[in-house]
């Protein structure tokens, strides 16, 4: 495989460079429009999102084109059983993106530990994140 750069003609660096102006001016635009708490508009973006939007983000994030890639790569030197390893965490992604976020918005939380807290009690905040680190 050769190096890429000598098909790039300035045309390409101009698309990439207009995107990324783009993109720039528009997370700037973003972050100062409204003056809210750092934190909240940070990771729940000002609570202006619907569960629809914040549950197919969550899905689309995980689920794309590498993902598709990857697992039929996976099942093709593999075999079939580690393909559908991926093909599943498909299904459950979705489920946490459609059933649980709703819950999750309605709660007003923004972390499982506290999700988890409220639902069965303060005594399972600490016990939550304890859980993967005891799996390590």
């Amino acid at each position: 495989m050769g190096d890429i750069t000598r098909f790039l003609t300035p045309l390409d660096y101009a698309v990439v460079m207009a995107y990324l102006v783009i993109l720039i001016f528009i997370g700037y635009r973003a972050s100062f429009a409204q003056k809210k708490k750092r934190g909240e508009t940070l990771f729940l973006a000002g609570h202006s999102l619907g569960w629809t939007s914040i549950g197919f983000n969550m899905w689309g994030t995980n689920v794309g084109p590498s993902m598709l890639l990857a697992s039929a790569s996976i099942g093709y030197t593999t075999g079939m059983v580690a393909g559908n390893f991926a093909w599943y965490a498909f299904v459950f992604i979705f489920l946490l993106s459609m059933v649980f976020a709703p819950r999750y918005l309605a709660a007003k939380v923004a972390t499982m530990p506290e999700y988890m807290g409220l639902r069965f009690g303060q005594s399972t905040r600490n016990i939550w994140p304890g859980t993967p680190l005891s799996r390590s």
